[in-house]
């Protein structure tokens, strides 16, 4: 039965193309839409290929009869006029398909793509320049003076900038902090370990202004310190000393009732690597230290810790810098890590 239906198809497919054969000789303007029609049908039948060859050939052959005079076959080029036609059409149609897909998905050119990403990248740079010149760091020792009346001291901070601020005491030892309180939240940022005795201070935005409470540990009186924000200088690090001995203070090597812990604005300054107006530095070998000659006072700043002469007053940092005031010598004793240096102070 299937073999039957084939064959009454194949059958009628043959029709159909001698019935377009004749009209093709009736009218020599080759209706170009049914022969295509009759092409797409024989592509889209459910017939073999072997079939379909064959009814294409068949349909070609008549073609070919009626257009040749003397009933030879034809050249292939010229056998499939209407076919190379729809096949160059298609070409054509899938052609101006892709450029359009190509100009809907990419309609810039590559020089213009280039461009863009310059233009781009320009904004991105503006947008993340600031204003006004990036605020200098600076790291100093600041002393807090907790007498009554005294001024309180400002800590410069700045926006995406963190700082620390770090307590120590007289002796230059840690000095614990047990609780504090901000005076604004909202445009202040405070981290702390709930151990330690630093404090790392945000600013949330520019030009604000704060000020925080602080209670370090067996200490009655709070420190109060300023908080200003947007200054061309900002504290990176604040070593704050506060007057006193510490829960960790260091046992002083000598003891004078007269001018133990004594602190005066040279040494602080001295201590941050600032040397005194108008004085004259000393020649000393670089790796015990710096020294300075002012108004008949030697000044001695290093990590060593000096056995000799006696020094009238010194201080000292968190990171165990020293700095020792005395009367000119020109040869000092200083020990480090259980080791005894001799060091020579040239220029006097």
């Amino acid at each position: 039965m299937n073999n039957r239906f084939k064959i009454i198809s194949a059958l009628l497919l043959v029709i159909n193309i001698g019935i377009f054969s004749t009209n093709v000789l009736a009218n020599p303007q080759v209706n170009m839409k049914k022969f295509n029609a009759i092409l797409d049908k024989i592509e889209n039948s459910s017939k073999d290929q072997a079939t379909k060859e064959k009814l294409k050939q068949a349909l070609h052959a008549k073609y070919s009869v009626e257009h040749n005079s003397d009933n030879k076959p034809l050249k292939t080029a010229t056998l499939n006029p209407l076919i190379n036609a729809k096949s160059q059409a298609d070409k054509k149609k899938k052609e101006l398909a892709f450029d359009l897909m190509v100009d809907e998905l990419y309609p810039l050119s590559n020089d213009q793509v280039i461009e863009l990403k310059k233009v781009y990248d320009s904004a991105l740079r503006a947008a993340a320049t600031p204003a006004n010149t990036p605020p200098t760091p600076i790291t100093s020792t600041i002393k807090v003076d907790l007498a009554p009346g005294s001024t309180h001291p400002v800590i410069r901070l700045a926006k995406g900038f963190v700082s620390s601020l770090v307590f120590v005491d007289a002796t230059g030892m840690p000095w614990p902090i047990a609780s504090y309180s901000l005076g604004d939240p909202e445009h202040f940022d405070i981290q702390w370990d709930q151990a330690s005795n630093a404090l790392f201070v945000q600013s949330k935005r520019d030009y604000t202004h704060g000020n925080i409470a602080i209670r370090l540990k067996d200490l009655n009186t709070p420190l109060m310190l300023s908080f200003v924000s947007g200054q061309k200088q900002i504290d990176y690090r604040a070593d704050l000393r506060v007057g006193g001995r510490g829960p960790y203070a260091s046992a002083p090597i000598i003891e004078d009732s007269l001018t133990a812990n004594k602190e005066n604005r040279v040494l602080m300054n001295l201590l941050d690597g600032i040397p005194p107006a108008g004085s004259k530095k000393l020649g000393i070998n670089p790796e015990f230290g710096q020294a300075w000659l002012k108004n008949g006072k030697l000044y001695f700043r290093s990590q060593l810790t000096l056995l000799s002469p006696a020094w009238i007053t010194t201080i000292s940092s968190i990171d165990g810098t020293k700095v020792y005031e005395m009367q000119p010598a020109p040869q000092l004793l200083a020990s480090k890590d259980g080791n005894t240096f001799s060091v020579g102070i040239r220029g006097l």
